[in-house]
């Protein structure tokens, strides 16, 4: 949304600068072709004409036949206005017929050496500029800046600070506006500086933070919390909602750390917590806790793949399988309270998602459509050099004799490639320079080859409506991301349905059924299309000139079958079809939410939850692969198979092969009390005491296998348990055996918790928040086994003073 409000300030003052410069132009080409006329003609020259319903141009036409062409125009200009004009004078002067003329339109006229010149006023733009602050005067960032009824507009820096050019109009408006608070529209008058308050919405935030374990009313709310609604936040062509809260939410990072589509961002809402554990928030949805499907353990981490971070960015995070359009509200609780309320797990920060519910009513059918076009990368956006000064750049490093740094591998591609040709005389110098021109006139469009225009889109289909006993909404989601990398995208869909049940006047029942599943393809071993494009000599080419690939020398692993080897032919395009990565997640899971009224101020709520996850991830490299070149030691092909010759390398034949599989399961049952009562209209004690317990089982098992022939049926050759290197015999164990692991892990956790808040005349607000846990995670000994974790929280309300009100 922002990228696209520059785009449109940046076309907007493109026209005004356009526009100005045609305009002074037209002014400085009628003065200049006017020095030979004769003062006071215009002055004494007297018209008399009667024209009815005509254009403003054919008015001038006939205003020159009578005055003898003492009026400068441009037919370009004048034909611009549509307007049609009635002229009735009598002996009046040429100047003020004109004025007559020309009169509501955009042109203006002057007199210069007793001609008249008819031309666009000249209108130049108007800057306003100032700062954004909220009430507490901190600086907003990200705030929005918006010329009413117009598309112009930009948005605030890091300090709050705007800047603005206004076309010069008669008067116009500006809008500022930021999420979560009021809008706030201010008239220009003429004040160039203009530096604006916002406040909060409170209408917006509903009063209320949920926790997860129970709605707080913010007034009674001692700690950190931000809210913000799902509607707020919804962001064309972006597919799950952790991306949304990108700037949203202050004191909250969020992270793309990767371009590839489907790929999760990181968060951070308290900072970097831990060196060694996981940094990740918690995330909460309808008061049930969500695992990601890759587990992280910083222990007995299993190392799913070669490299686990970006595993877990395929695999998703704990709500990417929530559709967006399916999210009511989202609750960000930062601080100490936040542990309080769900224990050590969430010392990193909890974010609290609630869904949309059925409400009651006929059933109503509701469709969201978003299609959206994403633009490849080109060389225009950066500052690159092209192929004849890539090749000048090498050629003026060899003349003037200069060396690259200490450790640098130059491989002979290019003008060094050239040069090594003709220190070995395979070239001569009339061949040397006839391949420069061809290497300096070669600009492969790298960008172009590994990219593309990408098309997106999205649906959500929500069905809902009830009578006064049974409510339901049901969705279906479906999302179909292609990356501007070729060989890069995503597809999910996601079914949801939300029950409520009235059983009798203090019974309700919610049910809530999910599903979803997720599939991403991606790269792997080291294939990245953009850090190529943009680091690539744009003088290698990508294609022989018969059509077939060109393979330059890239930097790899030494070999153990040729001595002094360690450079292998690589083709970015080769690489982007023998490597690749899979993943496929699939989630489903029900919860049954129960509130019953006991008595007056006293309710019981119950929850049972079962959630299933499973992770499916594969990545390979076939034998033609730069990968798996590197660590044979030669090219594909230049050893005959099944001779003696292959048996100074680790792997002669096939690739490699790496299967992760996932499965999570979650069972939450919790109990808990709520008091709620107001004593003589001062006094309000809330207090609600609850048993939860939480059982996670984890099952995974990853294999690493080499030999692998994806064109022979996805079969295996096995490696030799050794090979020869250099008159030695190695034992090839890790090549010949690959690797294997399992893990089966039990998760158990008991937790009892208590929350207590007093509030006296919601002027003075005490809480308590307290939680201890019990899980066979936390070790052997006996004392280490109970986690108790508490915080206590002061509040007064100043504003609801009587002094504060009077003032």
């Amino acid at each position: 949304m922002e990228k696209t409000q520059n785009k449109k300030m940046f076309c907007g003052l493109s026209y005004i600068r356009d526009r100005l410069f045609y305009v002074i132009l037209t002014w400085c080409m009628a003065l200049f072709f006017m020095n030979g006329t004769v003062f006071g003609q215009a002055e004494q020259k007297k018209i008399t004409m009667k024209v009815t319903d005509v254009t403003v141009l054919d008015a001038l036409y006939e205003v020159n036949r009578l005055c003898g062409n003492l009026i400068f125009f441009m037919k370009e200009e004048v034909e611009r206005e549509n307007t049609l004009v009635s002229v009735d004078v009598e002996n009046l002067s040429l100047l003020e017929t004109v004025k007559k003329i020309i009169e509501g339109t955009s042109l203006a006229c002057i007199e210069k050496n007793g001609r008249l010149i008819v031309a666009p006023a000249v209108q130049m733009p108007v800057t306003v500029c100032g700062f954004v602050t909220d009430q507490r005067k901190s600086p907003m960032p990200g705030a929005t800046v918006m010329v009413k009824g117009l598309t112009l507009g930009t948005v605030t820096d890091s300090r709050g600070w705007y800047k603005l050019s206004v076309p010069q109009l008669k008067d116009f408006t500006l809008v500022f506006s930021f999420i979560g608070m009021k809008e706030t529209e201010w008239k220009y008058a003429g004040k160039d500086t203009i530096n604006i308050t916002l406040y909060e919405d409170v209408q917006a935030m509903d009063e209320v933070v949920v926790t997860g374990y129970g709605n707080v009313s913010k007034g009674s709310y001692t700690g950190a919390s931000t809210t913000v609604k799902a509607s707020d936040v919804m962001m064309a062509g972006v597919s799950s909602i952790d991306q949304m809260l990108q700037g949203v939410v202050p004191g909250m990072l969020v992270m793309n750390k990767t371009g590839m589509v489907g790929a999760s961002p990181k968060i951070r809402v308290r900072g970097t917590s831990t060196l060694l554990g996981s940094q990740e928030p918690v995330w909460v949805v309808d008061g049930v806790i969500q695992r990601d499907p890759q587990p992280f353990n910083s222990e007995d981490n299993t190392k799913f793949s070669v490299d686990a971070d970006d595993i877990r960015q395929l695999a998703g995070n704990a709500v990417s399988w929530l559709n967006p359009n399916d999210i009511e509200t989202i609750t960000v609780l930062k601080d100490a309270s936040a542990t309080a309320i769900y224990g050590s797990q969430a010392a990193n920060g909890v974010i609290v998602i609630t869904t949309k519910k059925a409400k009651v009513g006929k059933i109503s059918v509701n469709y969201n459509g978003d299609f959206s076009i994403g633009q490849r990368p080109r060389y225009g956006l950066y500052d690159l050099m092209n192929s004849a000064e890539r090749m000048q750049l090498s050629k003026e490093i060899y003349e003037e004799r200069r060396e690259f740094t200490n450790g640098s591998v130059v491989l002979p591609i290019g003008y060094e490639g050239l040069l090594q040709k003709l220190f070995n005389k395979e070239i001569t110098h009339e061949e040397m320079a006839s391949e420069y021109e061809k290497m300096a006139r070669q600009n492969t469009d790298w960008f172009d080859i590994l990219f593309r225009n990408s098309f997106n889109h999205s649906h959500s289909l929500g069905i809902s409506g009830g009578s006064e006993k049974i409510q339901n909404r049901t969705s279906f989601g479906f999302i179909q991301e292609n990356g501007e990398a070729k060989g890069n995208g995503m597809t999910q869909f996601t079914a949801s349905s939300n029950t409520t049940i009235n059983l009798w006047d203090r019974v309700t029942i919610n049910m809530l059924l999910n599903g979803s599943v997720r599939e991403v393809d991606g790269f792997a071993y080291g294939v990245d299309p953009f850090n190529y494009a943009y680091n690539t000599s744009r003088a290698i080419p990508a294609y022989n000139e018969d059509g077939s690939l060109f393979y330059h020398e890239k930097q790899g692993e030494g070999s153990a079958a040729i001595s002094n080897k360690s450079t292998y032919n690589y083709n970015i395009l080769n690489e982007r079809s023998t490597t690749g990565s899979e993943s496929c997640t699939r989630n489903w899971g029900t919860t049954i939410d129960l509130k019953w009224q006991i008595l007056p101020g006293l309710e019981y709520q119950g929850l049972v939850a079962y959630n299933s996850s499973s992770s499916d991830t594969k990545q390979h490299a076939t034998e033609r692969s730069f990968y798996i070149s590197s660590i044979r030691g030669y090219e594909y092909g230049t050893i005959i198979e099944n001779t003696s010759d292959v048996g100074v390398t680790p792997l002669p034949m096939g690739g490699v092969l790496e299967t992760d599989l996932t499965n999570i399961t979650t069972i939450t049952v919790r109990n808990s009390l709520v008091y709620d009562q107001l004593f003589k209209d001062k006094h309000r004690m809330t207090l609600q005491f609850g048993v939860e317990t939480n059982s996670v089982r984890t099952k995974g098992e990853t294999n690493k296998r080499y030999g692998y022939m994806p064109d022979r049926g996805e079969s295996f050759v096995a490696p030799p348990a050794s090979y020869s290197s250099y008159g030695f015999v190695v034992d090839n164990v890790m090549y010949a055996q690959g690797s294997h692991s399992v893990l089966n892990r039990i998760e158990n956790k008991l937790s009892e918790y208590a929350t207590a808040v007093y509030t006296y005349d919601d002027r003075y607000v005490v809480n308590f928040s307290g939680r201890v846990d019990a899980s066979n995670r936390f070790g052997q000994d006996k004392n280490k086994r109970f986690q108790p974790t508490w915080s206590a929280g002061l509040k007064w309300r100043i504003t609801n003073e009587e002094f504060a009100r009077k003032t």
